[in-house]
């Protein structure tokens, strides 16, 4: 990457906001499907990502064995017409591991016994206090050495 030129750089970003459009779209449409078939006001939409992009962040690009914000600070976007509460943001800290026991509780089912994650869904429905969820999260990387 250190022999990059600037034009380099600046395509490699214009395609990944190229990709970042085009799900953009896709999302659309799957949303637009749900609403024509009536599905929407009782389907759970989530959108989120496993990690970041590095974009040239510190002069590296792609995801790998780096702890920066745009690596490790990922989307996750819930949506239920009704019950989620539309436009709300927050910045607790969530790990995707408590996306499976959110949905057990949206759907009034219980954990199964050592069952990783804890459940956010007060904080989608309720607007409970964002500072309760969690203290700190954990996040990990192979490859480092």
């Amino acid at each position: 990457f250190s022999e990059m030129t600037e034009k380099d750089h600046r395509m490699i970003k214009a395609a990944y906001y190229a990709m970042i459009d085009l799900i953009d779209a896709q999302v659309g449409r799957m949303l637009d499907a749900l609403e024509r078939t009536g599905q929407r006001e009782n389907t759970i939409v989530i959108f989120m990502s496993d990690h970041g992009e590095m974009l040239g962040d510190h002069g590296i690009y792609l995801k790998g064995a780096h702890f920066y914000d745009s690596a490790v600070n990922v989307p996750l976007i819930m949506s239920l017409p009704g019950t989620i509460k539309a436009g709300m943001r927050n910045q607790s800290l969530v790990e995707l591991v408590d996306i499976a026991p959110t949905l057990l509780e949206a759907a009034g089912l219980g954990r199964e016994p050592g069952m990783q994650g804890i459940s956010f869904w007060s904080l989608l429905t309720d607007g409970s206090d964002v500072t309760s969820h969690r203290e700190d999260i954990y996040s990990e990387y192979y490859n480092s050495g």
